[in-house]
């Protein structure tokens, strides 16, 4: 199986488990849709195919991507990291972007309907999102 420079992640998303699709009922935010900050490359990324198979189940996909990552389908890029948390059940952040960890996280927990966040890059600070009101999970972290 192909992997992403040394972030030990699937290059495709047909690498990824069908489960990996978003939970039916659920509104989520998908923050980067890149393979890695500072590119528009998607080709090695799994969170547009995550995405898009989480339209295809029928969840609403908020993303947001820095420009020059649009999607030809699956989910509407919106142009905000906030707009694309509001009403959301649980926020996704899938590339390690700078500018997300500088957002107003108390406000963005406000318009979420669940103030819920999986970091799959470990980019923002467990501590600081629990105190935002956050429930904060990492991806392998304890």
């Amino acid at each position: 199986m192909e992997r992403g420079a040394a972030e030990g992640i699937p290059a495709t998303a047909d690498a990824a488990p069908a489960a990996d699709a978003p939970e039916e009922g659920l509104t989520v935010a998908v923050w980067g849709l890149t393979f890695k900050a500072g590119t528009g490359d998607l080709r090695a990324s799994p969170a547009p195919e995550i995405a898009r198979r989480g339209v295809a189940a029928g969840a609403p996909i908020h993303a947001f991507a820095p420009p020059g990552a649009a999607l030809s389908s699956g989910p509407a890029v919106v142009g905000d990291p906030a707009l694309a948390c509001e009403g959301a059940d649980i926020l996704l952040v899938a590339t390690e972007w700078p500018g997300f960890v500088r957002q107003d996280f108390a406000r963005i927990a406000e318009v979420m309907a669940t103030p819920v966040v999986l970091d799959a890059r470990n980019l923002l600070d467990r501590d600081v999102m629990r105190r935002a009101g956050f429930v904060y999970e990492g991806i392998g972290i304890p």
